[in-house]
């Protein structure tokens, strides 16, 4: 059995070359896991020519570049679609730019998978790390969720999910037109199919949640936009709008003109409540945090709103 790793280098924040330098200080055995880097083409050069990551980068076992565009939401799914199809191993470890890989993580994977056989996917705890108001708040949300999926499970690509390599392809693989949302339908695919996804009981990466307003919103956004848009496009509209239906605005975008007008309104609602959090955090955090969930709520209103300004496609 081997373990395949995937890195896209986009969307580093302030983790600079940390997680490429965790993928080689595992207790692993190297030879039993592979490292994939994918890199944007457009910056082949620039990090080639820094002595930190070209000294890293000649260490791992493939480094593939894809021309897509690194700041675009919309590309990432692309570089672990790229990833995924170069990968060798059985197991495939989705990781972000943003996650330093613990020591033991690969360890852990090895011997779940090993002690389990029949297991097709697995997550682990993630680690929050954080020094600014905006990413606490983050690594709130990040908790929330990780104490939800104690119960039902979940999978990301946000280094804390494997999955057998035969299993994603016989599920079809990713929709590059649903970007990270693709997260969601391979979770719902594997419960449909009965198997779900097993906890490994350890953390296994040490997330970097500091980032600006302006890009926590750009990937919220998106993430609503791909939500409605696989809902829409499989000919559910009405699922659809009924899973946007719990904002108490929805409403006001049924028609297109309308929509039109929203969208920036809800685009502002969103900036101001993320900043307001970010005021109250060290006056009362249980105020602040609701107030993010809000801004985010917010944000993936104005995904919606843009499907339905473009005809449920996206």
């Amino acid at each position: 059995m081997k373990l395949s790793i995937i890195l896209p280098l986009c969307d580093l924040r302030d983790a600079f070359e940390r997680p490429l330098a965790s993928l080689l200080n595992q207790r692993l055995e190297r030879t039993r896991y592979e490292i994939v880097i994918v890199i944007p083409e457009r910056d082949k050069h620039s990090l080639l020519g820094r002595e930190q990551f070209k000294s890293l980068l000649s260490q791992c076992d493939q480094v593939i570049f894809v021309d897509a565009d690194p700041d675009a939401p919309d590309s990432e799914i692309v570089f672990y679609s790229e990833g995924c199809e170069k990968a060798t191993g059985d197991l495939l470890f989705f990781v972000e730019g943003h996650t330093v890989i613990l020591p033991g993580a690969c360890s852990a994977i090895y011997d779940h998978f090993s002690a389990n056989p029949r297991c097709v996917a697995a997550w682990g705890r993630r680690l929050n790390h954080n020094i600014q108001t905006l990413g606490k708040l983050v690594g709130m949300h990040n908790s929330h969720h990780e104490n939800a999926a104690k119960g039902q499970g979940w999978f990301t690509l946000g280094a804390n999910s494997v999955i057998r390599k035969s299993v994603l392809s016989e599920l079809g693989g990713f929709e590059p037109i649903y970007g990270r949302f693709n997260e969601t339908i391979l979770f719902e695919k594997l419960t449909k199919r009965g198997t779900g996804v097993e906890q490994i009981d350890t953390a296994l990466a040490l997330h970097y949640n500091d980032m600006s307003v302006a890009h926590l919103m750009e990937l919220s956004e998106a993430m609503g936009r791909w939500r409605a848009s696989y809902i829409q496009d499989n000919d559910d509209r009405k699922a659809g709008d009924q899973r946007f239906a719990n904002h108490g605005l929805a409403w006001m975008v049924r028609g297109r003109g309308a929509a039109r007008v929203c969208l920036p309104v809800f685009r502002t609602m969103s900036a101001a409540l993320l900043q307001t959090a970010k005021l109250l955090y060290d006056v009362n955090d249980r105020l602040a945090y609701r107030m993010f969930v809000s801004g985010l709520g917010f944000c993936e209103l104005s995904g919606y709103t843009h499907v339905r300004l473009r005809g449920g496609k996206d």
